[in-house]
């Protein structure tokens, strides 16, 4: 509960950059041979998720950095969250055996565009006493919502093609922003926002008011799941009858929670419970397979390249130009013969996330240069 950290803090930007490991729901049910991924169309350091992450106990991370992302938002502001159903699909499938996987989506983001957006109007909007700006704003939202809807269902569609029990929680951490007040929505509470269950093996539908952090844990609760000491507590409390909005509640899960975070995890009785995890960037290896000189460049041909991409010669990054997720190119001054050649993933600040095989420049111009 971030009710018991810092006004305004995020917890990625503090105290997780201060401990070596946090439980989490990845990390509690490694125990029942869950792994555990991410995926997500935004930066890999962005709010330290990549070191978040990795201490929370995740097996991979599929950031914006390890995905070919080719298709954006009307404004260009943000990749379509389309790509993420394969992501979500390699990620399970790169181990074997049932998955934890956290989907973070980006396309319903802001800002929102004070013009009108050419054909962009699926859904007409009107706002009644509203400027227009702030229509065109709301038009360019609620088609974006609209987008959503559509992911949503082909979500859903290609789990349910997996043929494997599977729960999805849908839910979002914020509302729009464009100066809301609470007379005008519906529940009259700027911090509250819905979440959405879908299952394909029966499970009954329970409206139910929780925060952020009872959730995952309610869903365990009913499939039997009760592993991890801060879900036990949540399960055990709220099964108990006791009401999540009494001081009884919240002084339990303020002193689990200073103990887990800051104390001497004495709630571990000395064991090391939950360590990091040794997280991967990405599920699929990028590869180097050959390369030409052709106008003035030296084209690199390979796989799971990604505009992100960055060619490196004996150690040192040169420009790179993307092609596709097939193709890079480099100037043909930026390499000679003997050269060892890679291909690395970067994030942000020139982070490494993930790096090819090596090649070493050892033929003429017009021939192919195989992967060493």
């Amino acid at each position: 509960s971030c009710q018991f950290l810092g006004p305004g803090e995020y917890p990625q930007k503090t105290v997780l950059k201060d401990v070596d490991r946090c439980e989490s729901v990845a990390s509690a049910l490694k125990s029942l041979g869950y792994s555990s991924h991410v995926v997500h169309n935004n930066g890999g350091n962005f709010y330290s998720r990549r070191n978040a992450f990795t201490l929370m106990g995740f097996d991979s991370f599929q950031s914006k950095e390890m995905l070919d992302i080719t298709e954006y938002t009307p404004m260009g502001s943000w990749p379509t969250d389309d790509i993420l159903i394969g992501a979500s699909q390699d990620a399970m499938d790169s181990t074997p055996g049932p998955d934890v996987l956290y989907t973070i989506t980006v396309g319903t983001h802001g800002d929102y565009p004070k013009v009108p957006y050419p054909n962009d109007r699926a859904i007409e909007v009107k706002c009644n006493g509203k400027s227009e700006e702030l229509t065109n704003q709301w038009t360019y939202y609620i088609n974006r919502a609209h987008e959503m809807d559509t992911f949503m269902k082909n979500y859903c569609e290609s789990l349910a093609s997996r043929d494997e029990k599977t729960i999805v929680i849908f839910f979002g951490d914020h509302l729009p922003t464009m100066g809301l007040t609470e007379d005008e929505i519906s529940t009259h509470d700027l911090y509250k926002t819905k979440y959405y269950i879908w299952n394909n093996f029966g499970m009954s539908k329970e409206d139910m008011e929780l925060t952020s952090y009872q959730l995952v844990p309610r869903f365990l609760d009913r499939l039997g799941i009760h592993e991890g000491t801060v879900i036990n507590y949540n399960e055990c409390r709220t099964g108990d009858g006791v009401p999540v909005s009494s001081d009884e509640y919240k002084d339990g899960l303020r002193l689990l929670q200073y103990d887990l975070l800051y104390g001497e995890k004495y709630a571990y009785k000395g064991q090391d419970m939950y360590p990091a995890s040794n997280l991967i960037m990405g599920v699929k290896d990028v590869v180097v397979e050959r390369m030409y000189r052709f106008d003035n460049e030296v084209h690199i041909y390979g796989q799971n390249f990604t505009k992100w991409s960055k060619v490196y010669v004996n150690g040192k990054k040169v420009a790179t130009g993307y092609k596709s997720g097939q193709c890079l190119t480099i100037d043909e001054d930026a390499v000679k013969n003997g050269d060892t050649i890679v291909v690395n993933q970067l994030g942000s600040s020139d982070t490494v996330f993930r790096t090819s095989n090596e090649m070493i420049v050892n033929l003429p111009m017009t021939e192919a240069l195989q992967a060493q």
